[in-house]
């Protein structure tokens, strides 16, 4: 090679490696900024076969180019400048799909981006004179093949560096944390008007906050967490920002990962009201069992007080509600349970109204057992509701003799609904208000919105989050309300489940099969083998994770009989992609 290629090949792969450092720099960034800065979070996604680091076959390339590097530097140079390339059209695909990671630029980020090219510099400005001085007839080689090794090599301790940073920092910016979360605590303690609803479970929280307001809000003042804000630091934030005894009520979201982190945000919050929507596998890697799940949730209404309200979901499959006398709640206390000792709970489970002196008793599937003192015990479950109908666009049903329409897409809601509905009347609105209330509750964006699709096909848009119940939810939506037509489902599977994927994916893809005529699972071979034990009687599964791939074949599935729910996320980006303003 003469000197001018040399130049020339030094200049582009140089061009292409900084691009796939940048890249890389800004996709762990936003990777840890989505994992909220926490290691579980991280290593519950590393865990993921599709995420192993030892499954990244680019990291692993790059590893062997630095082998190479020591037995041949021109076959090193020519081979690094195929492995940039390569890399470059992978980044050009994501620009062109549109999926294109990057953080929103906060504080943290932008110190974190700021510390990364100190480092990143310090390397280089060491690293550089190791080959300047080199003199010789190969020497040109080495010197071009130890720069294009420095910018291997920075590519592949990036992800090391973030990493390392996030790490270094986390205490600086847990401190600062805490410091906020203290104010906001004694903000809550000033306050005297203001009453919070607190919202928690493994799924529903959103939906059922965003029901409660629109139903609390046409005769009282309220105020919300906003979108997914449910973490202690979020919901710290909206408290010093946006709470003031202005409001009549303060509807707080609650969102955990383990144990004791709703109760710090009780500890935020100071609810008075409680309602745990559903429980289910959803963040299994992350609990560790559906006990902790149970008990994680349950941390709600333990915080309430002795004047409180809790509204809990008497369907929860993992707990039964029974009644128990003093002494067996001793003996329970004994074995771990979580004791509650309010003495005028009143908990909405039932239907039935007790004197303070009977606890109830939440036994989960390990017999541990939740002991909850109450008054009025109410049922909250779909058995509470008559005459359900589903139509396309909206349910129709009956309770206390009240017949409720809300513009909502499946049955599914209405468990949803109910708390809200509970809520609200025993807070002082009356069911004809209630009634009307829900009229206006229209589909949230992202979240089972009907939208007019290609070739005037149906869209189903439940691009927000997936969860096992909600994929289960939105299937026999489409079974009930779309009995003639073509059906096809778009979905990436559900990540955090731990041991219980394979279980629960085989379970979807089942009822999948059943009910849909065409499948996209955009995901990767470790989803792709969890169907295998799957009757494929009906449904075709075609497994694709390249975005433009799954929309042309999808284009080519549809006409004016095809109704296409996509399914998470991953999906949404595949709607978008026939148009924007999906």
């Amino acid at each position: 090679m003469n000197f001018i290629n040399l130049q020339n090949i030094l200049i582009t792969i140089s061009i292409l490696a900084l691009i796939k450092i940048a890249r890389d720099g800004l996709f762990y960034l936003w990777l840890w900024q989505i994992k909220e800065y926490r290691t579980d979070r991280m290593r519950a996604y590393l865990r993921d076969e599709k995420n192993a680091v030892g499954k990244n076959i680019l990291y692993l390339i790059g590893i062997s180019l630095v082998v190479i590097f020591y037995f041949s530097q021109q076959i090193f140079i020519y081979l690094a400048l195929l492995f940039f390339a390569f890399t470059f059209y992978q980044i050009f695909i994501e620009i062109r799909n549109r999926t294109l990671k990057r953080p929103k630029f906060t504080f943290r980020i932008l110190v974190t981006l700021f510390t990364i090219l100190v480092l990143h510099s310090i390397i280089a400005f060491s690293w550089i004179p190791a080959f300047a001085g080199m003199t010789g007839g190969g020497v040109v080689n080495i010197k071009v093949a130890g720069i294009i090794l420095l910018l291997l090599f920075l590519y592949l301790i990036t992800p090391i560096l973030i990493t390392t940073i996030i790490l270094f920092t986390n205490p600086i910016f847990n401190f600062q944390k805490k410091k906020i979360i203290k104010k906001a605590e004694e903000k809550m303690r000033g306050l005297k008007k203001i009453k919070v609803i607190g919202i928690t479970g493994s799924y529903g929280k959103t939906s059922t906050k965003e029901f409660l307001d629109v139903i609390l809000s046409e005769k009282y003042k309220v105020i919300k967490t906003m979108g997914n804000n449910n973490t202690n630091i979020g919901v710290a934030k909206t408290v010093l920002n946006k709470v003031s005894d202005g409001y009549d009520y303060f509807i707080c979201e609650m969102g955990a990962y383990k144990i004791g982190e709703i109760k710090e945000i009780c500890g935020i919050a100071k609810p008075e009201i409680g309602i745990l929507t559903g429980i289910n596998e959803q963040h299994l890697d992350l609990f560790g069992s559906i006990e902790n799940t149970v008990r994680a949730k349950f941390e709600l209404i333990e915080a309430l007080p002795e004047n409180g309200m809790a509204i809990i979901n008497s369907s929860i499959k993992q707990v039964s509600i029974c009644h128990s006398d003093r002494s067996e709640r001793g003996t329970s206390e004994r074995s771990g349970g979580i004791s509650l000792e309010q003495d005028n709970l009143n908990v909405i489970v039932n239907g039935i109204e007790r004197g303070s002196s009977a606890p109830i008793v939440a036994r989960d599937d390990k017999h541990i057992n939740y002991f909850i003192k109450v008054k009025n015990i109410e049922h909250f479950s779909l058995n509470n509701v008559s005459d359900i109908k589903v139509y396309s666009d909206c349910v129709e049903f009956i309770y206390k003799n009240q017949k409720f329409r809300a513009n909502l897409l499946g049955r599914h809601y209405i468990e949803n609904l109910l708390a809200a509905i509970i809520a609200a009347e025993n807070l002082g609105m009356n069911l004809k208000e209630i009634s009307e209330a829900v009229k206006k509750i229209k589909p949230f964006k992202f979240t089972m919105r009907e939208l007019k699709g290609l070739k005037n096909s149906v869209f189903i848009d439940d691009s927000y989050s997936a969860n096992p119940d909600g994929v289960m939810a939105a299937l026999n939506y489409l079974d009930e309300a779309y009995q003639d037509y073509k059906k096809i489902i778009v979905f990436p599977g559900i990540i955090e489940l731990g041991k219980k994927s394979k279980k629960v994916h085989r379970e979807l893809f089942s009822r999948i099969d059943k009910v849909c005529n065409v499948a996209y699972i955009m995901s990767q071979k470790s989803i792709k083998s969890k169907v295998y034990k799957v009757d494929k009687n009906n449904c075709k599964f075609v497994f694709e994770k390249n975005f433009d791939k799954v929309a042309g074949m999808l284009k080519n599935n549809l006409n004016e009989k095809t109704v296409v729910l996509f399914e998470s996320r991953g999906a949404g980006v595949v709607m978008g992609k026939y148009d924007k303003s999906y």
